[in-house]
């Protein structure tokens, strides 16, 4: 784990090394922005996937591997994928429908097999929205 400042000053990173998950598959992580990785001594930008730095350029949220593993992504995930997802589309991000689709379908699964869990789970990731009167990050969800 890097953390460099305190979050108000000009200068401020955080993030985890490489060796945390650049040595695992794409659908290991949670979406294809988080497959940038900055080499500070080659100064040089690594995007594992290929498809990680389109996605940050065009302000898209999106899954980090291929359509025929999405399943697999899910598995590893859970429902708290979901919710994360939502959260970025929340901060502004964009979507590709295709994949709203998916995540949207395998949300409903979730809550009809384990609405406890599925619920704790949004409430964990979401709480800062469950108690927000920003009437823009609700209309984002709609």
């Amino acid at each position: 784990y890097i953390l460099i400042g305190d979050g108000d000053g000009d200068e401020y990173l955080e993030d985890m090394v490489v060796t945390h998950n650049g040595v695992t598959p794409p659908e290991n992580s949670d979406f294809s922005m988080n497959w940038v990785f900055y080499d500070f001594c080659n100064d040089v930008i690594i995007d594992k996937t290929g498809r990680a730095v389109q996605a940050v350029i065009a302000n898209r949220c999106e899954i980090p591997c291929p359509r025929e593993t999405w399943d697999r992504w899910v598995a590893i995930g859970g429902s708290r994928l979901f919710f994360r997802y939502f959260k970025f589309l929340i901060r502004g991000y964009e979507y590709d429908d295709k994949e709203m689709s998916y995540i949207a379908e395998k949300l409903l699964y979730f809550w009809a097999k384990d609405p406890e869990a599925t619920a704790a789970n949004g409430r964990e990731v979401l709480s800062a929205l469950i108690s927000s009167n920003d009437a823009s990050k609700i209309e984002r969800l709609r």
